[in-house]
């Protein structure tokens, strides 16, 4: 009924951003997410843009690493993108993904 699905946030991202702006982006992701982060749903972020592990690190530390967080980049989804993480790899190091968008025929 009224149940929370689990979803993702992706955007380009900057490049080089400043640690200052890092913590920006974290502390709205994070207001963005409340209603996931209240119902214990995973925070999943892709960014297009190089700096996911910072980006990761800064929402974990803000969550007082109380809450899962997944921050991959490198990747560029569109929006109604859906994606798959597997099982993380090269001890924990890569993650497989897999896109899939859904086309309909009017």
């Amino acid at each position: 009924e009224n149940e929370v699905q689990q979803l993702a946030i992706s955007f380009k991202g900057m490049k080089n951003p400043s640690f200052k702006m890092v913590q920006f982006i974290a502390k709205k992701i994070i207001k963005g997410m409340q209603k996931l982060i209240v119902n214990d749903k995973i925070i999943i972020v892709v960014i297009e843009n190089d700096f996911a592990k910072v980006l990761g690190q800064t929402i974990s530390r803000l969550l007082n690493a109380k809450h899962k967080v997944i921050c991959i980049d490198s990747v560029k989804l569109n929006n109604e993108d859906y994606i798959d993480i597997g099982k993380p790899v090269a001890d924990g190091r890569v993650v497989p993904i897999i896109i899939k968008t859904l086309v309909f025929n009017s």
